[in-house]
């Protein structure tokens, strides 16, 4: 297995010589889409969306916990979790 995780602009020929060397599985955490073969397996991951998503997800807990900080206040009740949904996902990244 190959692992990406260069500049956009070196990323294809990255994969290019990870192939000549017969690499078959690249796991690819450049900013890019890379072309191979048919027959060599590729896992794009985009680390912005993930960052993207972590964010949204503390943020939201952050809410809900000083939402649940203020009522306990008024209340005096106990609070609940924050709230997972998956947000920033389906951004395609373009070719290498």
């Amino acid at each position: 297995m190959g692992i990406i995780t260069v500049p956009a602009k070196s990323a294809q020929e990255v994969s290019e010589a990870m192939v000549a060397a017969g690499i078959k599985v690249i796991w690819n955490f450049a900013p890019c889409r890379i072309v191979v073969p048919e027959d060599v397996l590729v896992k794009n991951e985009d680390l912005a969306t993930e960052l993207a998503a972590l964010s949204h997800h503390i943020t939201q807990r952050k809410v809900t916990v000083n939402s649940t900080n203020s009522i306990n206040s008024i209340n005096s009740t106990s609070g609940g979790a924050g709230t997972e949904d998956g947000a920033g996902r389906g951004r395609e990244k373009h070719l290498c």
